[in-house]
């Protein structure tokens, strides 16, 4: 999922570009004019907590997402979708683990990798 979407910063103003949600993070990538603005990249798993929040205008339509380190806002067109697919995806990854000899998706139950037969290793980390 991708949309145009701007970065609001507080008082040091907003930055625009495009917001894409992958399975693994939400990637703000800001336009190539004006040169303004940074990527943020957001692994879903850092994610605390989505909310929305009202623009100086009064509509509702920022997307505030935290993280332990960070607070985002970004300015969205549809901000119910970005919310209910954002959460979504949270939820899947919390339920999925990642082989670490292929990298291939597995149950967060399963003991082997369907695609390679290798046994799980539930002390490692997921492989991404």
């Amino acid at each position: 999922m991708g949309d145009a979407a701007s970065l609001c910063r507080g008082r040091a103003g907003m930055y625009g570009g495009y917001l894409f949600l992958t399975r693994n993070r939400l990637l703000f990538e800001p336009s190539k004019f004006g040169g303004f603005g940074k990527r943020a990249e957001i692994p879903l798993d850092s994610i605390m907590k989505i909310s929305s929040e009202k623009s100086l205008i009064g509509e509702e339509n920022i997307l505030k997402v935290s993280t332990p380190y960070a607070e985002y806002g970004f300015m969205v067109n549809d901000l119910q979708t970005w919310i209910s697919k954002l959460n979504a995806l949270r939820k899947k990854s919390a339920d999925t683990r990642y082989c670490m000899y292929c990298g291939s998706t597995i149950s967060a139950t399963a003991n082997f990798c369907p695609k390679c037969g290798k046994k799980r290793e539930t002390d490692a980390e997921p492989y991404r």
